[in-house]
């Protein structure tokens, strides 16, 4: 059996070797570990931020612009409002035309009812339904006009 023996001094070289050694390794992974730092630092920003983010109300808006350079979007709208305006202005005619007729009606069936009318009476019985309208009077006729309708329906 061969047995190895170092010297002092030998050993004392091989600790010293095994000192530098370690002290080299100890500084790569001191470089490495600031590298490795210096890299996440931006990524953990990164992350901070979007959770910070998470908080904030996102909001979005609409906006409608009418543009008229375009003819034929401007034709529709003007078209279409033209229309709305003639629309809402033949219900106004036909409301009041349908509200002349009930009145025509009441004053037929009035008239009808007490046998006819002197030409005096008739242009009482039309300032009643004019302007000013007389509500009460219109009242008394629709009532007088119903109750003779009623006892000659059986």
């Amino acid at each position: 059996m061969l047995t190895l023996q170092f010297t002092p001094e030998q050993i004392k070289n091989l600790g010293q070797i095994a000192a530098y050694s370690v002290n080299k390794v100890n500084e790569n992974f001191s470089k490495a570990f600031a590298e490795l730092k210096s890299a996440i630092k931006p990524i953990d920003e990164k992350i901070n931020q979007l959770k910070s983010q998470q908080s904030v109300v996102i909001r979005n808006e609409h906006v409608f612009t009418i543009d008229f350079r375009n003819s034929r979007a401007a034709l529709t709208m003007i078209s279409m409002a033209l229309v709305i305006l003639l629309s809402l202005g033949c219900h106004k005619w036909q409301f009041d035309r349908n509200w002349q007729l009930k009145d025509n009606d009441l004053k037929y069936r009035y008239i009808k009812s007490i046998n006819g009318i002197s030409s005096e009476n008739l242009n009482k019985l039309e300032r009643i339904f004019k302007y000013p309208r007389d509500k009460k009077k219109i009242e008394e006729i629709r009532e007088k006009v119903e109750g003779y309708e009623n006892k000659f329906k059986d």
